[in-house]
């Protein structure tokens, strides 16, 4: 990139660190061995998966490395927490979502497939500086919603929504609430907590998705 462009869309994507760079250079030129196979390579690019993915835990304070799940990007990771909380709920009466009218299109797209299947969902409304009101995910909330989805910071207006106290309300009635993040934006932090943040740089393209199975948080939409 030209010294005379100063790049200002890290909300949409981040360069690179040279710290990321170093670290998967060698599998990207000359380990690029599937971590399934049984051969010295395989078991070399296995190790390395498992110690990226203990990172990753260990970063988000994950009580386990099976909570770290890898996807093929945002779109995939989204429609696996959404759609697969809704089927998977021991609820039977639990078919309602609740969304919000500013969600990234795979979050509406997975909205809109378990609509076809028979879930109804509502969409909450923002402010003009495209904020969530807590109280209005209160008052949607009935005895059959089964998921919340909430984008973390908006990808276009970059408006960070009250995660905690969304997160506060859900946990409260028992709903889990799928956080969709952009991607590069994420900062380590407790699952559990708003913690100490930094900023990531990594390669597009390679989201890890946490999924905290208790009522109140479930995180996915790409952490990278």
């Amino acid at each position: 990139m030209s010294r005379d462009v100063v790049y200002l869309d890290h909300q949409a994507t981040t360069p690179v660190d040279q710290r990321v760079l170093d670290a998967m250079l060698p599998f990207l030129a000359h380990n690029h061995a599937n971590p399934s196979s049984p051969h010295q390579l395989g078991r070399l690019a296995a190790e390395a998966l498992r110690a990226a993915r203990g990172q990753i835990q260990a970063s988000l304070s994950a009580r386990h490395d099976t909570e770290i799940v890898f996807t093929s990007g945002a779109t995939e990771a989204n429609h696996l927490a959404i759609v697969g909380a809704a089927t998977g709920s021991r609820r039977f009466y639990a078919d309602h979502i609740i969304t919000t009218a500013i969600e990234h299109k795979s979050v509406l797209a997975a909205c809109d497939q378990l609509a076809a299947a028979g879930y109804s969902f509502t969409t909450v409304p923002v402010d003009r500086a495209g904020r969530v009101d807590p109280a209005d995910i209160a008052d949607a909330i009935t005895p059959r919603t089964v998921l919340v989805s909430v984008m973390y910071a908006n990808n276009e207006v970059g408006t960070v929504q009250p995660i905690a106290d969304i997160a506060a309300v859900t946990r409260h009635r028992g709903v889990l609430l799928h956080v969709c993040r952009p991607t590069h934006h994420l900062r380590p932090q407790d699952l559990r907590s708003k913690g100490n943040r930094r900023p990531l740089h990594p390669p597009r393209h390679a989201p890890a998705s946490p999924i905290h199975g208790q009522p109140g948080t479930r995180h996915a939409g790409g952490h990278r």
